[in-house]
């Protein structure tokens, strides 16, 4: 089940949205986990400055249909190669995977990894596309994808 973390001090985000368990190259892809991976990576090929740099060669615009398909992971790919190129002192492990945040550390960072890096890179994306406000609750996004709704879980942090 997707979840959200409150966290505090973040320049742009109140809120952290995670997978639960990881999404794409062989990873067991569970539905909303994959909508909440899709909805963030097409926000980030859709909008704000050098949206289309997301966006793979060749693929048209990516559903969010919660499945990991071909496309889901070609995005999935292309953000973490272009947000390594982007921000080289901190580069994501490229492959294909965006995993959740590390757990048991008494806060959302845990052990910092590539992986965990794409999800808090997606997310600090998405506040800097969509302004800090509109992370306090994506579902009032124009891209939400309502089928995830039900899904999004409060977690402690």
């Amino acid at each position: 089940m997707a979840r959200v973390y409150l966290i505090d001090d973040n320049p742009r985000s109140h809120l952290f949205y995670s997978v639960e368990r990881p999404v794409g190259v062989g990873s067991p892809n569970q539905r909303d986990d994959v909508l909440l991976v899709q909805f963030l990576l097409r926000v980030r090929a859709e909008c704000g400055e050098g949206s289309a740099e997301y966006v793979p060669p060749g693929e048209q615009p990516l559903a969010m249909d919660g499945m990991c398909g071909p496309q889901t992971i070609k995005y999935i790919k292309q953000y973490q190669k272009i947000a390594s190129q982007k921000n080289p002192a901190i580069p994501l492990v490229q492959d294909g995977v965006v995993s959740p945040v590390a757990a048991g550390t008494g806060g959302i960072s845990g052990t910092v990894s590539g992986r965990m890096l794409c999800i808090a890179g997606l997310n600090s994306h998405y506040g800097k596309i969509r302004g800090k406000p509109a992370t306090l609750d994506i579902t009032k996004d124009p891209l939400f994808p309502l089928a995830l709704r039900p899904y999004l879980k409060v977690a402690a942090s």
